[in-house]
């Protein structure tokens, strides 16, 4: 692999990383049935395929999710108050 690639591709490997790293918890919080990270929830589009754009879509989901107050960071409380679920 070339050296440019792949300082392009670690951004995406991390989030991909911490993708997994998450869905050994709950992915979205629920009263019913906490979601997991598997390919059907993930596939948005029902193709049978997952792309990085759907896991992105998913992760950026999952942030908006718990960022109770919409200020683009998870405070200590949104965190606590998300793993204590």
């Amino acid at each position: 692999m070339k050296m440019h690639t792949l300082k392009t591709r670690l951004p995406f490997v991390a989030l991909i990383m911490g993708v997994l790293a998450i869905s050994a918890g709950p992915a979205f919080a629920s009263k019913e049935k906490p979601m997991m990270m598997d390919r059907d929830r993930v596939d948005l589009n029902g193709d049978g395929m997952v792309s990085e754009g759907e896991i992105v879509t998913y992760v950026k989901m999952f942030f908006m999710k718990m960022d109770k107050d919409n200020d683009q960071m998870l405070s200590q409380a949104e965190w606590d108050t998300y793993h204590d679920q």
